[in-house]
């Protein structure tokens, strides 16, 4: 009899501490896993405001496999940009300082050429993609950007807030 209650108890202690391991794991790996990424703002106010200048971006979490998406805001007007950290975007030997994107809002698809610039890590988005893309961010939509082996899911949390600062910035046109 004896020995059934201290088999209990010894069971009863590696159950517990048992459970106490598993709930330290999952509060490991639920404590470590990675944020999700933020719009982030950006200003340059200068005492003369045709100078001033802003952006707001979303960087990838996976520089390796992700995009990220840029607009700047200067006296020239506002320009959607996509970025990659590591690697370059796809092109044709034939035409290399051309890439093509396709993004995905709702159900609908919009593929485009588009042009690289220097080093073939960044390229422009022609305005009426991105008048697109920032009208379904304002919606609330989430937008899929694709270019050869990069993909970014863009979500709109904390979007409409940056976007808003960025048309703040007192921005005056040259008068050179």
């Amino acid at each position: 009899m004896d020995m059934g209650i201290a088999t209990a108890t010894k069971m009863s202690r590696q159950l517990i501490y048992g459970k106490g391991v598993l709930l330290s794991l999952f509060l490991l790996l639920f404590s470590c896993s990675p944020k999700c990424p933020e719009w982030q703002y950006q200003e340059t106010i200068t005492s003369t405001p045709c100078f001033n200048s802003g952006r707001i971006f979303l960087s990838p979490s996976n520089p390796f496999r992700q995009l990220e998406i840029e607009i700047d805001r200067n006296r020239h007007g506002s320009e959607m940009y996509l970025n990659v950290l590591t690697f370059n975007f796809p092109h044709d030997s034939a035409a290399p300082v051309h890439s093509s994107v396709e993004v995905q809002i709702d159900k609908e698809y919009f593929e485009c050429q588009t042009d690289l610039l220097l080093g073939a890590q960044r390229m422009k988005l022609p305005k009426s993609l991105s008048e697109k893309i920032t009208t379904a961010l304002l919606n609330k939509q989430t937008v899929i950007i694709r270019s050869g082996r990069f993909e970014s899911v863009i979500l709109e949390t904390g979007f409409s807030k940056a976007f808003q600062k960025l048309h703040k910035i007192p921005i005056a046109s040259s008068r050179i």
